[in-house]
């Protein structure tokens, strides 16, 4: 393992042992990583690193739950640092990492307050998806909450066309690709089209213009 890797597991078994990891949902480009015991296919094999991890809180925590993810991650070494629009990310030289909400309608960008947590949360879009339709893996024998691998391609594809820079958009087909194409399963194949037969047309759109270069991701979509 990588030193990048070690700190992804000391960070996953923290929140596993403070009991908080079960009310997040890990989205990014980590989760290819963590695929790898749903697939459980020798030829996939996923490249991307990043030093940003990104949890998702799917929805509010139980209101009994009293967890100090800020002192947690001050023993571990992290910087608490507060945006300027006002929620919270953690960082150290190694790792940054950054919780987030379902942004849902379009007055909803003040940060969401979980103080079952401790924190302030940042909201964003497309993320109602992938926080309803969910996995488990287990990453070095803790048990993770993923976005189903359609949901995450799917997501992939569609905030692509939204990305400034050509490196990050590329970045996102690529992860689309590698998650999409590694598909087998009935069920997987059943769930790819119900959820892109439930699109807008906007979204629609957007996945039309991402796979245009891409012919094995045009099969999943036709």
């Amino acid at each position: 393992m990588t030193s990048l890797d070690n700190e992804i597991l000391n960070l996953l078994t923290a929140l596993d042992q403070q009991g908080a990891l079960k009310h997040l949902v890990i989205i990014g480009s980590w989760v290819t990583l963590f695929y790898k015991d749903y697939f459980k296919d020798p030829n996939y094999h996923p490249a991307i690193r990043t030093t940003d991890i990104d949890f998702l809180v799917p929805k509010k925590p139980p209101h009994n739950l009293n967890i100090n993810l800020p002192k947690l991650f001050g023993q571990m070494g992290f910087l608490e640092e507060f945006t300027t629009d006002g929620w919270v990310t953690f960082h150290k030289p190694e790792l940054h990492v950054e919780f987030l909400w379902p942004r849902i309608g379009q007055h909803s960008d003040k940060p969401k307050k979980i103080p079952e947590l401790g924190i302030n949360v940042r909201p964003l879009r497309f993320m109602s998806l992938m926080a309803r339709e969910t996995i488990h893996c287990v990453y070095h024998g803790i048990e993770v909450t993923l976005p189903h691998p359609v949901v995450y391609g799917i997501h992939k594809l569609i905030i692509s066309t939204r990305r400034p820079k050509d490196f990050k958009r590329d970045n996102d087909r690529q992860q689309a690709e590698l998650v999409l194409t590694s598909i087998s399963d009935p069920k997987d194949i059943a769930l790819l089209q119900r959820i892109y037969k439930a699109l807008s047309k906007s979204e629609k759109a957007a996945i039309t213009k991402a796979i245009t270069d891409r012919p094995l991701l045009q099969e999943f979509f036709k």
